[in-house]
């Protein structure tokens, strides 16, 4: 099993198991975050997706940041003033680039051999036009923004089995979407990657099961990690989640040392208006559990 996107990638697992339930799913996720111009100030979000084998998926991705004014008393001049969005493959090679929404896509060819079998199955589109109207509430009026509208191919049985080594993973594939500054600049800026296929029994052909996002974080206002989510699913009914926040376990990625690497995270849900849910330090702990749901910890067995 491929346990992590290389190079840049935030480390994102492939779920074991094929029983993903069509009640609720993701369809929305974004990562608030620091993006600066030194190494490993890039805000990195890495995804899975689970389908039928050989089948594609299209999906919305934005680097914004420029929308967020105004939000926890964010200023024009705290936000990246110009984001740059790259999505790359499991091995970190570049799909596509786009630096301003309103531009084309560089959707550039796969160039290792070994992946040449799903290489031409990549098509982009950019969002202008009225039909895309309901996806660009975070891009109009702000022209340099960064989105792509992307159909990317599930892997076969054979390219499971040539890539990963294991044919059961067919219909899954593994993606990582890199906001960067483009020009050289520092901010907040926000990566969201956003399902475009609901129908109405919440389920579809492909779906998002995993999600991972990497980023600096640091002791000053708006300098932590914002994880957003969004679910879709029958009324009155719940999900199980696992949430983790971690870093020493990336230790060598990229040339990261121990150094480079917060020594001890701690995790906080919030609901939708803001209020804490459930908190967490140490993962060998339950934490805190402020209102509703269930969370317990869970076992290395």
């Amino acid at each position: 099993m491929p346990e992590s996107a290389p190079t840049e990638a935030a480390p994102s697992d492939i779920p074991s198991s094929d029983n993903l339930d069509t009640a609720s799913r993701l369809v929305n996720i974004s990562t608030r975050g620091y993006v600066g111009s030194g190494a490993n100030q890039q805000l990195v979000g890495g995804f899975v997706l689970k389908g039928t084998p050989g089948g594609t998926k299209t999906i919305l991705i934005k680097g914004v940041a420029q929308y967020m004014e105004g939000a926890d008393g964010l200023t024009s001049s705290d936000l990246l003033d110009n984001p740059k969005l790259q999505l790359q493959d499991a091995f970190g090679k570049i799909v596509a680039i786009n630096d301003d929404w309103k531009t084309a896509q560089d959707l550039s060819s796969v160039a290792s051999s070994d992946q040449s079998t799903f290489a031409t199955s990549y098509s982009a589109t950019t969002l202008q036009g009225s039909a895309y109207d309901s996806y660009r509430n975070e891009l109009n009026n702000h022209d340099g923004a960064a989105a792509m509208l992307i159909t990317v191919p599930l892997l076969t049985s054979d390219e499971a089995a040539n890539l990963f080594g294991n044919a059961a993973y067919a219909g899954y594939n593994l993606f990582t979407a890199v906001v960067s500054s483009s020009s050289g600049s520092a901010g907040i800026a926000q990566v969201a990657i956003e399902d475009l296929d609901r129908t109405g029994d919440y389920s579809s052909t492909a779906k998002l099961v995993n999600i991972s996002t990497r980023g600096y974080v640091g002791s000053g206002a708006n300098q932590e990690l914002v994880g957003g989510f969004v679910l879709l699913g029958q009324a009155g009914m719940s999900k199980k989640l696992l949430a983790k926040g971690s870093a020493q376990y990336m230790l060598g990625a990229d040339g990261l040392t121990s150094s480079d690497l917060l020594s001890d995270p701690q995790l906080k849900l919030q609901d939708i208006v803001g209020n804490a849910v459930a908190r967490n330090d140490n993962w060998g702990t339950s934490g805190s559990l402020e209102s509703g749901g269930t969370a317990s910890v869970f076992s290395t067995s």
